[in-house]
């Protein structure tokens, strides 16, 4: 029980750092987003953003999204575990 909430806690900073990202790109004067241009109309990079904090927010944001994949699918490793540990005690004691 003790891994599912340690679990829980890495998965809850995690998403918490996405939404603070996300925030960051979707808000201000130029809100860029997660997938608008960076460079203008005649290919230059956007005088009206920093390019190279966007893109490190963006690369930032896909590396969170691949960790929050694996912390869940970690999560639902170790939830699978305490049913069946449950499943198992119940039967030993009679329930089942």
């Amino acid at each position: 029980m003790e891994r599912f909430q340690e679990l829980d806690k890495e998965r809850a900073a995690i998403d918490a750092e996405i939404q603070l990202i996300v925030e960051e790109l979707t808000a201000g004067p130029n809100p860029i987003g997660l997938k608008g241009p960076l460079v203008d109309d005649e290919g230059f990079p956007r005088s009206d953003i920093d390019v190279y904090t966007v893109r490190h927010k963006r690369h930032r944001f896909a590396c969170l999204q691949n960790d929050l994949k694996w912390k869940m699918q970690e999560i639902e490793d170790v939830m699978t575990r305490l049913v069946i540990m449950l499943a198992m005690n119940c039967i030993n004691i009679g329930y089942l």
